[in-house]
């Protein structure tokens, strides 16, 4: 793969490993252009890069993603990742559309759930009082 070339080029010649020191690597030793974000989308690019970053303070938004990935047991973590990489790769606009009408989905469920409590309720009631 062409990231673990780059970064293994990079660890050798004694320079941080950075999103733009990988791209300059990838671009020198393979002739390819890529972008930051083109690792940040691949998961084994990401994977190669947070194994090896120079900067091992992470930001937080990061740090709270690694945190629930962390969380989950072993033997689901893979599939969590595949969906982080999934995510990743959808526009910004998408997923807060996205969440958007999950949001209302759950409040259309809440307001189902307080009806039929309600009526269990008043049926509960009109049957106790006979």
């Amino acid at each position: 793969m062409r990231i673990a070339g780059a970064v293994a080029s990079i660890c050798k010649a004694g320079n941080k490993v950075t999103y733009n020191s990988i791209c300059r690597s990838v671009q020198s030793l393979y002739g390819v252009s890529i972008s930051a974000n083109t690792i940040k989308r691949n998961h084994a690019a990401y994977a190669i890069y947070t194994e090896n970053r120079s900067a091992q303070c992470a930001p937080a938004k990061e740090r709270t993603l690694q945190k629930v990935i962390q969380s989950v047991p072993e033997d689901r973590r893979n599939r969590l990742c595949s969906r982080v990489a999934r995510l990743r790769k959808i526009r910004k606009d998408r997923l807060i559309v996205m969440l958007l009408e999950l949001e209302d989905s759950v409040d259309g469920h809440k307001v189902n759930e307080t009806n039929l409590r309600d009526e269990i309720l008043r049926l509960s009631t009109r049957t106790g009082s006979r």
